[in-house]
């Protein structure tokens, strides 16, 4: 297990993990060279979901398909200057919204069914 911690001073936001400078992984997506920031849409924060999700996940298609779903539920509503995450709470999103996604296909199977 990971454990992100994210720092918004005068000079900036900064993140790290497990006590290191979280890498931007802009091999995944290149949003914001000027770095990571979170409580509102910004590149910044896009920037940081994709990072996040990528020291967390190996499947870096799993990180391309979620990393701006992350963003808007996890990093938008972030207002604090300090905060904690570990990446078991990533996981557990990701496996809670799948559950949600499935949850609704198989609602729509039922729907659209012909007899």
């Amino acid at each position: 297990m990971k454990t992100f911690i994210g720092i918004r001073t005068e000079g900036g936001c900064r993140v790290i993990v497990d006590g290191a400078p979280l890498d931007p992984h802009f091999e995944i997506r290149y949003h914001s060279p000027d770095g990571f920031d979170w409580g509102e849409e910004s590149i910044g924060a896009m920037q940081l979901a994709a990072a996040l999700l990528a020291e967390t996940l190996v499947n870096k298609q799993m990180v391309e398909a979620w990393y701006e779903e992350f963003m808007w539920a996890k990093l938008i509503p972030c207002k604090a200057d300090r905060w904690e995450m570990t990446s078991d709470v990533i996981i557990d999103w990701m496996i809670a919204e799948t559950k949600k996604l499935l949850a609704d296909d198989q609602q729509q199977r039922k729907t659209h069914t012909i007899v």
